[in-house]
């Protein structure tokens, strides 16, 4: 009996062990149901191109123009002029661009934009798009291209004048997009980690550490493959989550050493050590606008500083059956303790799953990056792309009260979050 039993476990490990090495590859390569991010700077912007180009649209180069198209009665059409040109900046005269006017995005600095695109020219003739961002001038920014030709790729690039260009990042497959046909675009712009999603799949990525927020154009569109069509629609830059505050006051600081405002969770209490999320000591917020209560799989990304060295600890809840039963991962940057996932059963009853970070693994005063992958009974927890804890739960329940939410449990414990990212996999 003792000897089947110690088999059962050593599977059990082993199953553990190898599914917590490939669930971060599993979850990413699923295609996403829905991506949102909250950058907390409340910029937004929407264009469904339903009639005249507005205003706020600033044209800099060619022809850009309403008309119906794609089997659409209305949209932007961007086609380039035919006497040449492949790839050159944005103010390249053989191109065409436009880009939304000040004040509407000039700063633009963290947050999602999203539209639908249409490539008319067929795959062997040429076709790529731009989509320009944190515009310094009409030659110093970042962009995405994105293209149907068998033989290029998609890829965040980073221009820096004078017709100076670099590729960032990763590089889709070949030929990720079709032609005659409407596909989605979702970028997501954070601090310095740039990704782009094609109807719900992670196309390509970028880290650039010396990124800078836009002053000049902000957003922009550009066609620069000569002889190449293709057409825009519902252009938006999103507003960002609802929040339900359920205990203390968590709220957007502008003192966080970030171009825009990021969200608090303070703990001024003496009280409260390891209290649950519905504790009156601790600062507590989750997420009510998307619904996302019964988020089962999927990642949630985002930044986090730990503000006082007197003692940190700071909670991220997920599966949330109510205000005291819930899975989350507990971050620290304190020397002494860890960073693990618990399972909250109810007031004073909570246990720690999976395996425990090294000590003093956040470190204080300085935005790091965090990535939190969930797969059905499987969790990782990333900082700055290292894997730091995990956990295997073959018990798993889906929430049904809170979703997702943060919160504070140590006393006097500070942390900022910002450019909240959360990709719901199917």
């Amino acid at each position: 009996m003792n000897r089947h039993f110690l088999v059962a476990m050593v599977a059990l490990l082993s199953l553990v062990v190898v599914s917590n090495i490939s669930v971060i590859r599993t979850t990413e390569a699923q295609p996403f149901t829905a991506v949102w991010f909250e950058a907390f700077d409340g910029l937004t912007a929407f264009d469904d191109f339903a009639g005249p180009l507005p205003d706020h649209w600033t044209i800099y180069r060619g022809s850009p123009e309403i008309r119906a198209a794609g089997g659409r009665g209305s949209v932007l059409s961007m086609t380039h002029p035919l006497e040449g040109g492949e790839l050159g900046a944005f103010k390249d005269g053989a191109s065409t661009g436009l880009y939304l006017s000040n004040p509407v995005t000039a700063n633009f600095a963290d947050g999602m934009i999203e539209f639908d695109i249409y490539f008319e020219t067929v795959r062997e003739s040429g076709a790529s798009a731009m989509l320009t961002f944190r515009m310094q001038s009409d030659d110093t920014y970042y962009a995405l291209r994105v293209t149907s030709t068998r033989d290029w790729t998609c890829y965040f690039a980073r221009y820096f004048g004078c017709g100076n260009w670099r590729i960032i990042g990763t590089q889709s497959g070949l030929g990720v997009f079709p032609t005659q046909a409407w596909s989605h675009v979702i970028v997501t712009a954070g601090g310095p980690r740039f990704q782009a999603y094609k109807d719900g799949v992670l196309i390509c990525e970028a880290v650039d550490e010396t990124w800078q927020k836009g002053f000049w154009g902000g957003i922009g569109l550009q066609n620069n493959y000569y002889g190449s069509s293709f057409y825009i629609d519902n252009f938006r830059i999103p507003e960002g989550f609802q929040w339900t505050t359920y205990r203390g006051s968590p709220g957007r600081n502008t003192s966080s050493g970030r171009s825009a405002p990021s969200m608090f969770f303070d703990h001024p209490s003496e009280l409260g050590d390891g209290a649950p999320f519905a504790d009156g000591n601790c600062y507590s917020s989750y997420i009510s606008r998307p619904d996302i209560r019964c988020f089962t799989n999927g990642i949630i990304e985002f930044d986090v500083l730990f503000d006082n060295p007197g003692g940190q600890k700071a909670f991220v809840t997920f599966r949330m059956q109510s205000d005291t039963e819930y899975y989350a991962v507990r971050l620290t940057s304190t020397n002494d303790w860890e960073c693990y996932f618990l399972k909250q059963h109810g007031w004073g009853n909570w246990e720690i799953i999976g395996t425990q970070s090294a000590k003093g693994v956040i470190p204080l005063q300085a935005w790091t990056h965090i990535k939190i992958v969930i797969n059905g009974g499987l969790f990782e927890c990333y900082r700055d792309g290292y894997l730091i804890c995990s956990a295997f739960d073959q018990t798993w329940l889906i929430g049904t009260w809170g979703g997702i939410g943060f919160y504070s449990a140590y006393n006097r414990g500070l942390f900022h979050i910002d450019n909240l990212k959360i990709c719901l996999a199917r």
